[in-house]
């Protein structure tokens, strides 16, 4: 008996009267079936996606960062002390050298107020004024290269009890006060103008304050 698959399956087509689809017909089959499936999958992914996602958008924070200088304010002078000796009444003086005033901070650009007191031997008391008179006396200050050739006492140089801020022109001469950098020097000179008339028969002593700022 010659049998072949071909034979075969025709037979099996007989006994179960469900005939056998083409290859061709269950690729089509499964591509129907593949597409529909796609197709509900996008379907799926439309309903599940958010309608704003589109609209997303980025984000950003400010970070505030601050920092500030160690250290301190600090002014030195060189030297400590002047002696004008002896003057007569109602005159005036320059002093014949100098003080240096020397910004030792540890990093800060200052400005320097300046400021005196009243004068007194221990018995009679001189009164800065701006003017002189009996036991009044003026002094006056100005930053200089070099020793003024001549007066300077005027109301810009005038020290007075409260202290004053050095500028542009208050205790200015060719050096300013202000805004002195970090180890920066500046020389510093004062004019005195004694009493008309006084009781004071010994030395009179003052104190004349050097105040550092910052800026």
């Amino acid at each position: 008996m010659k049998i072949s698959w071909f034979n075969r399956f025709n037979d099996m087509h007989d006994d179960h009267d469900h005939p056998i689809p083409h290859r061709k017909e269950v690729i089509s089959m499964n591509r129907i079936k593949l597409t529909a499936l796609v197709l509900l999958l996008a379907a799926i992914g439309l309903v599940l996606v958010p309608k704003d996602a589109h609209a997303i958008s980025a984000s950003s924070v400010g970070i505030t960062v601050t920092v500030k200088i160690s250290g301190s304010l600090s002014v030195s002078a060189a030297p400590t002390s002047y002696a004008f000796g002896n003057i007569g009444a109602g005159v005036g003086s320059i002093s014949a050298t100098s003080i240096t005033v020397t910004n030792d901070s540890d990093a800060f650009t200052e400005t320097y107020n300046l400021s005196a007191a009243n004068s007194t031997d221990g018995t009679v008391t001189w009164t800065l004024s701006s003017a002189q008179g009996t036991d009044q006396y003026v002094l006056a200050a100005v930053f200089s290269a070099g020793r003024p050739g001549s007066t300077f006492v005027d109301a810009n140089r005038r020290l007075t009890t409260s202290s004053q801020a050095s500028s542009g022109t208050v205790f200015a001469g060719d050096q300013t006060g202000l805004s002195v950098l970090k180890d920066a020097t500046r020389i510093l000179w004062f004019e005195l103008v004694t009493p008309n008339s006084t009781g004071s028969t010994t030395t009179q002593t003052t104190t004349v304050t050097v105040r550092a700022s910052a800026g």
